[in-house]
C-alpha cells in the first residue's frame, strides 16, 4: 500500500444536490465496444481507501461531528461506487478493490445529509450533496479527505438539520425496539411551514432575527418528525394545525360566535379542541425527551436539550411546569402533563415517573385518539405505577375530581352510611353572541365512585351522578365493610358531557377508616316482623339497643351462611342474660325468650371467629306457640312445627293479639307452590329463606293482601327446590288488633298447594 496522501481543511469542492447529474459526468461516457473488454482506453482495475473525518458547525460557532452522514466514492468512467456511513465521530472509512473505470484513475467523494431514515432536501426534493474530486490519488493508495462545513453556509445548514432529524430518528428506532423508522425527508427552505404531511417535513425560509434560526430550531423539527411518528404508528383524523385560528374548541367558538349554528357546534368544537390538543402535544413531548438522550455535545446547541419548547417563531413553554387551569382541549395542559408524567423530579402533585418506552408501548398499541383515550389506556397497561399517583397528577393539572371527603350524622359507627362529597375540576366557556352572554360549563359535570379495600383491590363502582356529592346504597356500604383491612380508599371519576362525552378522569385515592363499631336503638312498637341486613365488618360487632311496647316472648334470630353469635345483655350492657352461637338455622344463631315491656335490652352480634367478618340479616318477631310435638321448648330452629310430608298440606292454628307465629316448610318435591292464609282478620305472610342474607322482598318473600285484591288473605307462589327449608312466618296485618273475641276468632289456616 502506497503512503496515504491527504486532502485536509476546507478545500471546496462542488455543492449541489444530488440528482446524479455530478457522478455521471464524472465517469464520462463508456467507449462504445469496451465496455466488458480487457481492451478499453486507459482501463484502470481500481482499489484503494479513503476515510476521514467529517463535521459541521452550529450557530454559536461550535464544531460537531457529523455522524450517520452518507458518504460515498465515484470514479470517473466507471458505473461502480463505494459507500459508507460516519460513525458517532464523524469518521468514514472506505475501501475499495477490483473497481474497473475505463478511462482513469479519478475519484470523487460525496457527502450526502442522508440516511435510511432521514433526509435534507431542497423544495424540490433533492437532497443535499457535497462533492469533491480526490486530486492525486492513486491507484492502491490511502487517501485521507476531511473536511467542516463552516457556519452559515446552505450546505452546513443542511448538515444542522440532518443532524437533528438523525438524532430524533435514532431515538425513534430505539423506541421502537431497534427497528428503523421509514424515511422521512426534511424540506428546507419552503415557501411555507413548518408543517408535516405524507413522509415530509417542511422548514420555512429563514427571516432575519429569528433565535433559533429554522436550521437550528431543533424543537421545531423534532416537533413535526412527532408527527411523522404518528403517521407511521397511530394515525388518525386530522384536527387541524396549532397555528390555524378554528382549530381549538376557544378558536372554534371565537370564529362561530355570529353564527346561527353557534350552539348547534358544541359537538364539533369540543372534538376538534381535544383531537388537535392530543395530536400536536405528544410530538411536542417527543421532542423535547428525546433530546435528553443526545450526545452531550449536542447538548451544547442553544436550546437542545432542556426543558423548554422554543420555536423560531419565539414562542416558548417550559415543560417542567404544572399548570392548575388545565383542559382537555388545551394542547400546553397535555405536553406539559406528559413530561411530569416522565420526568423523575417530585413535586406536590408529581410523584409518579413513568419511562418513556412505556409510554411509546401504550400509545402505539392502544392509538388513543384523544388524551381521555390515553389516560385510559395507561390505566389498563399493566404497567407498574401508582394510580393514586396518577390521579394525583391529574388533579394537578385540574383534569379530574379532588378533595375528596365524607361525612356522616354520627362517626365511629358503621350503622350510619357515608356520604362522600368532592370538588369539580375544568372550567367555564363564556362569550358573547350577538350581544347575548352565553357561558357553557366546559367542566367535569357526571361522577361516579371507585372504591377499593385496603390492598387497593377493586371492590365496587357506584352509579353516575351529576351532583358532587353521592351517598352509598346499604349493599354498597356492606360490601365495603366487609373488604379485607381496616380502612379502604375513594376514588371519583369524571366526566365531561359537553358535546361529546369525554373522561372519565380519576382522581387519586383517598383513603378512609372503616368504624370499629355499629350501633342502632330500635324500639319496636306492635311490630309483625323486623328485620335488617347487617355487614359485620372483620373483628368488629354490632350493638343493638332494644325496647319493646309489649311484654311477651319475642324470637330473635339470624338468616344467611356465616357462623354468627348473639349475646344478650340487661339493660346496663354488660349483665349478661343468654348467649347463643349455633341454635338458629345451619350456623345462625337464635335467641327465644321473654321480654319486658319499656325495658331496655342490649343485643351484641358478631363473627363466631372473633377476627372475621361477614353478612347476616337479624329478624325479630313477636312468638307465640308452634312448638313441634317432642320438644320442650323453642329454643332452637328445629324445635318449630316443620311441615314436610305432602305436596299439599294445611294447618290450623289461632293466632293472639299481639303475636306472630312461625313454622318451618321443607320442600317435599321440586315445583310451584302456592303458599296462603285464611282468616276472618286480614293477615300478612312472610316466606324467609334462611340461608339468605339479603332483605325479603314483596310478592317474593312477604305478601299482604293476594294480588293487591280486596281479599285480605295473604299469598304468595313460587318455584321451590326439593329439601330446602323455609321459616314461614304469619300474623295479623295490625298486631294489636284484639283477636279471640266473640266478634273476631283468632283461628287461622295455612295452606301450601303445590301448583
Amino acid at each position: 500500500m502506497m503512503d496515504a496522501q491527504y486532502l485536509v481543511g476546507n478545500v471546496e469542492g462542488q455543492d449541489c444536490m444530488d440528482n446524479d447529474a455530478l457522478e455521471s459526468d464524472d465517469r464520462g461516457p463508456t467507449p462504445e465496444g469496451d465496455e466488458n473488454t480487457e481492451n478499453g482506453p486507459r482501463k484502470v482495475i481500481a482499489s484503494g481507501r479513503v476515510n476521514g473525518y467529517l463535521k459541521w458547525t452550529d450557530d454559536e460557532g461550535v464544531v460537531h461531528p457529523l455522524a450517520g452522514a452518507k458518504v460515498k466514492i465515484t470514479f470517473t468512467g466507471s458505473w461502480g461506487n463505494a459507500s459508507t456511513y460516519t460513525n458517532s465521530s464523524g469518521y468514514y472509512d472506505i475501501s475499495f478493490g477490483n473497481m474497473w473505470t475505463a478511462w482513469a484513475y479519478e475519484a470523487t467523494i460525496h457527502v450526502y445529509a442522508e440516511n435510511d431514515m432521514i433526509k435534507v432536501t431542497n423544495d424540490s426534493g433533492n437532497i443535499y450533496e457535497k462533492a469533491q474530486k480526490l486530486e492525486g490519488m492513486s491507484n492502491g493508495a490511502t487517501y485521507n479527505y476531511s473536511y467542516t462545513f463552516t457556519k452559515g453556509s446552505d450546505m452546513c445548514k443542511a448538515m444542522n438539520i440532518f443532524t437533528a432529524g438523525k438524532n430524533f430518528s435514532d431515538h425513534a428506532a430505539y423506541l421502537n425496539g431497534g427497528t428503523k423508522i421509514s424515511q422521512c425527508a426534511i424540506k428546507f427552505p419552503c415557501e411555507q411551514g413548518a408543517d408535516y404531511s405524507s413522509n415530509s417535513i417542511r422548514l420555512p425560509q429563514e427571516k432575519p432575527g429569528q433565535n433559533p434560526t429554522v436550521h437550528q430550531s431543533w424543537d421545531t423539527i423534532g416537533h413535526e418528525y412527532g408527527h411523522h411518528l404518528q403517521n407511521q404508528f397511530f394515525k388518525h383524523d386530522y384536527y387541524g394545525s396549532h397555528s390555524s385560528g378554528t382549530s381549538d374548541i376557544v378558536g372554534y367558538f371565537n370564529d362561530r360566535k355570529n353564527s346561527d349554528s353557534y350552539d348547534s357546534d358544541l359537538a364539533a368544537a369540543k372534538k376538534q379542541g381535544m383531537g388537535l390538543a392530543w395530536s400536536e402535544s405528544w410530538p411536542t413531548f417527543f421532542s423535547i425527551v428525546a433530546q435528553k438522550s443526545f450526545p452531550d455535545d449536542l447538548k451544547t446547541i442553544e436550546y437542545v436539550g432542556d426543558d423548554t419548547y422554543t420555536s423560531r417563531l419565539g414562542f416558548e413553554d417550559d415543560l417542567n411546569t404544572i399548570n392548575s387551569n388545565g383542559s382537555e382541549t388545551t394542547e400546553i395542559t397535555i405536553m406539559r402533563f406528559l413530561f411530569q408524567l416522565w420526568d423523575m423530579e417530585a413535586s406536590a402533585y408529581d410523584h409518579i415517573s413513568i419511562s418513556e418506552e412505556d409510554l411509546w408501548t401504550v400509545i402505539t398499541s392502544t392509538k388513543p385518539e384523544f388524551f381521555y383515550g390515553f389516560i385510559n389506556s395507561l390505566y389498563g397497561s399493566g404497567l407498574s405505577f401508582s394510580k393514586s399517583d396518577l390521579g394525583l397528577l391529574l388533579e394537578g393539572f385540574n383534569l379530574s375530581s379532588k378533595n375528596v371527603n365524607i361525612t356522616v350524622s354520627i362517626q365511629n359507627n358503621y350503622a350510619y352510611i357515608p356520604k362522600f362529597t368532592w370538588s369539580g375540576s375544568g372550567f367555564d366557556i363564556t362569550y358573547n353572541h350577538n350581544g347575548t352572554t352565553k357561558t357553557y360549563a366546559f367542566s367535569n359535570d357526571m361522577f361516579a365512585l371507585d372504591f377499593y379495600d385496603a390492598n387497593k383491590k377493586f371492590i365496587l363502582s357506584t352509579s353516575t351522578t351529576e351532583d358532587r356529592a353521592y351517598t352509598l346504597s346499604q349493599s354498597e356500604w356492606n360490601a365495603i365493610l366487609l373488604s379485607s383491612g381496616s380502612k379502604y380508599f375513594a376514588v371519583v371519576k369524571a366526566y365531561d358531557t359537553l358535546g361529546m362525552q369525554s373522561g372519565p378522569y380519576y382522581s387519586r385515592y383517598y383513603e378512609f377508616s372503616k368504624p370499629s363499631a355499629a350501633s342502632r336503638s330500635v324500639s319496636l312498637a306492635d311490630v309483625r316482623y323486623y328485620e335488617d341486613s347487617l355487614a359485620i365488618a372483620p373483628g368488629t360487632q354490632w350493638t343493638y339497643n332494644l325496647t319493646f311496647s309489649t311484654s311477651g316472648t319475642k324470637l330473635i334470630q339470624t338468616f344467611g351462611t356465616a357462623d354468627v353469635k348473639m349475646s344478650l345483655y340487661d339493660s346496663d350492657g354488660t349483665t349478661l342474660i343468654e348467649n347463643d352461637d349455633d341454635d338458629g338455622y345451619g350456623l345462625n344463631a337464635l335467641i327465644y325468650r321473654y321480654f319486658e315491656k319499656n325495658k331496655r335490652y342490649v343485643l351484641k352480634i358478631s363473627m363466631f371467629s372473633s377476627s372475621g367478618g361477614g353478612q347476616t340479616r337479624l329478624s325479630i318477631s313477636p312468638i307465640y306457640g308452634a312448638q313441634a310435638d317432642g320438644k320442650t321448648d323453642m329454643k332452637c330452629f328445629e324445635n318449630f312445627v316443620n311441615i314436610n310430608t305432602y305436596p299439599t298440606f294445611t294447618w290450623g292454628s289461632y293466632l293472639a293479639t299481639h303475636y306472630s307465629k312461625m313454622v318451618t316448610w321443607t320442600v317435599p318435591e321440586d315445583g310451584k307452590y302456592k303458599i296462603s292464609l285464611s282468616s276472618a282478620y286480614d293477615n300478612y305472610l312472610y316466606v324467609v329463606d334462611p340461608t339468605s342474607s339479603d332483605f325479603n322482598t314483596y310478592n317474593v318473600n312477604f305478601n299482604d293482601d293476594t294480588n293487591g285484591s280486596n281479599d285480605r288473605n295473604a299469598s304468595i307462589q313460587g318455584t321451590y327446590s326439593k329439601g330446602k327449608t323455609y321459616a314461614i312466618y304469619y300474623c295479623q296485618y295490625n298486631p294489636s288488633n284484639e283477636i279471640g273475641a266473640s266478634s273476631v276468632e283468632g283461628d287461622i289456616t295455612l295452606k301450601i298447594e303445590k301448583q
